[in-house]
């Protein structure tokens, strides 16, 4: 490839470039949290305990390594700073511009076609958007480029141990960032094996006979490495791994039909975003004629990208457009080798060095404003989302610190979790309960409120109110949140209420006691140790009768966690014996779980051992006027051990009767 002439701070050119990347990529990284499978992130894995992160995968939203740096920010800066949880997609969006730049040097040796790549990946919107938002993508992307040179300069044979380090690290942190990206190894992996198995292909980058030999071994042990270091990190959760892969709807498609098929161009149209999509045949360009410095660099594009969609084909294991960025890097520096590539043709055609010049500024300049004009009138436009920390003040503003909050839509539980977990905490500690509030999303009315209670959706407050009476206070963002009770509430259970009870068994063999090694509140916790045979069912009666003289709400608040990772613990029950309408009945007092899905985690105290996590819940549920005497249910399944801790009974009346 003929080389275009660059003035001599082209150091500085590329500095300016970065900064213009930087720039855009900050631009509105201040966003509220949520957006763009931010939420499910966060909330199933970002927010949770660093023990769980590493050993839980019952989603692909755990991009594991990425999951621990968000973790790490979280556990610094706050669970609600957008900055801070979105820095390492970032710092590695803007290390990967770099890494770009190198790249496109190493493979053309033209300054120009590295330039190009750079400045083409800074305003590129794919790769602005996964360096502001909390997901894995940036880091793959980088992790890719930067294994695509470490292999090169390995092949060289250049500094080889540092080299091989460099490839080992990225391959395992790529994989245990997102471990789809086992199909870019494995493309990676065949484009090296390519070049050992001809003789001629080796020959460029070494003639010795014995050279293409070296290579094999060379992959193999790599790989190996690569392969060993990678099921050490992800052990703890390989079952989950396989089984999330089996299950998840999106990961795993049918080998026979076209949806596979459908991920090339999906893919191609993720890499080529916008206006970016006329400019394929120059990527195509580049391609075939972009006259890299190896005639074998033309085939790493077609290995990474294809190699990984045949052993698609081959499993049935597919994933999302996006997690095969990996091949973004590589094609667009060929896409910049197409331009380059495309202005020294029309200096042939037209025999002046101008024309080419005048060709490949007005490709780029076209380029540019395509791309800019996409990312200011479409993408950032996109992302304007409701401002997280006006809705959590507002929250904070209108209930007190001892208010349970209710928030009917999962998408808004970012940035209330922490007024709830906060709520939470200090209803648990004090066995103190002083009102009830739900927040609701524009659209949704208060009969159309559902929770779960055990084995459907339930419209729990459906004609329980009457609207006119009750008083809705704006939260921002088209949310309001309203007082289902305002009175302090009855608190029915003592504290400590599960380790001092007398627990009768109900059903099954094991042995229920009080447990002062581990516990939330109070000085000691319940422990249920179920036999081997059946689930070990308990019951522990409250004697004294509750008059309930208006209609009111039933909520019962508990901790609870197992020794044993994955074990099923089972919700309380609750139920009770009363006069209603003057006619003795017993009944089982139907609650639902709140907030099902926040997923808050509160480490537990110990004595002499590792504290536990304590999984925090809520279920609410409704009481007509009556007299009543409650008991509740524990349930430990056969052969395992539970804890339940901090169980609080509360009686609120209902506003607006």
């Amino acid at each position: 490839m003929s080389k275009f002439k660059l003035p001599k701070f082209s150091f500085a050119l590329v500095a300016v470039i970065l900064t213009v990347g930087t720039i855009l990529r900050l631009f509105k990284i201040n966003r509220a949290l949520g957006g763009h499978d931010e939420n499910a992130m966060l909330l199933y894995f970002g927010y949770a305990p660093l023990e769980y992160i590493t050993t839980t995968y019952f989603d692909a939203n755990n991009h594991v390594f990425h999951t621990i740096l968000v973790h790490l920010m979280t556990f610094w800066f706050g669970e609600d700073n957008a900055v801070a949880i979105r820095f390492p997609t970032l710092l590695f969006g803007v290390a990967g511009l770099g890494v770009i730049y190198v790249l496109a040097l190493k493979l053309f040796q033209s300054q120009f076609v590295a330039i190009l790549s750079l400045w083409i990946a800074a305003i590129h919107p794919v790769h602005i958007h996964y360096s502001q938002t909390a997901r894995g993508y940036s880091l793959i992307m980088f992790f890719s480029a930067l294994m695509i040179y470490a292999a090169i300069k390995i092949l060289e044979s250049e500094n080889f141990l540092k080299w091989s380090g460099v490839f080992i690290v990225c391959g395992v942190l790529s994989v245990y960032t997102l471990p789809t990206n086992v199909y870019f190894l494995a493309g990676l992996a065949g484009w090296i094996v390519y070049i050992a198995l001809s003789t001629k292909v080796a020959g460029e980058f070494n003639p010795d006979p014995k050279y293409p030999r070296r290579v094999l071994i060379l992959i193999a042990s790599l790989g190996g490495a690569i392969g060993m270091l990678s099921l050490l990190v992800y052990f703890p959760m390989l079952g989950q791994l396989a089984k999330t892969a089996q299950n998840h709807p999106l990961l795993t498609w049918d080998a026979g039909t076209a949806q596979i098929l459908s991920i090339v161009p999906s893919t191609i149209s993720e890499i080529l975003k916008g206006p970016l999509i006329w400019f394929f045949p120059f990527m195509i360009i580049g391609l075939v004629w972009g006259g890299p410095s190896r005639n074998c660099y033309k085939m790493l594009p077609i290995f990474i990208f294809f190699l990984p969609f045949l052993i698609t084909i081959t499993t049935g294991v597919a994933g999302y457009p996006r997690n095969y960025l990996y091949n973004f890097p590589i094609w667009i520096v060929f896409l910049a080798s197409g331009l380059v590539c495309t202005g020294n043709l029309i200096e042939k055609i037209w025999n002046s060095p101008r024309f080419k010049n005048v060709g490949v500024a007005s490709l780029t300049l076209v380029l540019t404003v395509g791309m800019l004009l996409y990312n200011f009138n479409h993408y950032y436009p996109s992302l304007k989302i409701a401002d997280g920390n006006l809705y959590r003040n507002n929250i904070q503003k209108f209930s007190k610190p001892n208010d349970l909050i209710l928030v009917a839509d999962s998408r808004n539980f970012l940035y209330s979790r922490t007024i709830y977990k906060k709520n939470f905490l200090n209803i648990i500690q004090s066995n103190r309960l002083t009102g009830v509030h739900l927040v609701l999303p524009e659209g949704l009315i208060l009969n159309d409120y559902k929770i779960f209670t055990g084995k459907r959706m339930d419209p729990m407050l459906k004609n329980v109110f009457r609207q006119n009476l009750l008083n809705f206070q704006d939260v921002s963002g088209e949310k309001s949140m309203v007082a289902l009770a305002g009175s302090e509430a009855i608190s029915i259970f003592p504290v400590d209420f599960e380790s001092n009870s007398n627990w009768q068994t109900v059903r099954g063999q094991g042995k229920a006691g009080s447990n002062k090694n581990h516990w939330v509140t109070g000085e000691s916790s319940l422990m249920l140790n179920a036999g081997s045979e059946e689930d070990f069912v308990v019951r522990s009666t409250i004697e004294k009768k509750i008059t309930v003289s208006n209609p009111s709400l039933v909520v019962l608040a508990w901790t609870q966690t197992s020794p044993e990772k994955g074990t099923l613990v089972y919700n309380p029950v609750l139920a009770a014996e009363g006069i209603i309408n003057e006619k003795v009945s017993g009944m089982q007092v139907l609650t639902g779980m709140v907030n099902d899905g926040m997923h808050i985690q509160i480490q537990g105290q110990s004595k002499n051992t590792a504290p536990y996590y304590w999984l925090a819940n809520a279920s609410l549920g409704k009481l007509p006027p009556g007299e009543y005497s409650f008991y509740i249910l524990l349930n430990a399944k056969a052969g395992k051990t539970v804890f339940y801790d901090s169980l609080c009974l509360f009686i609120i009346e209902m506003v607006g009767q």
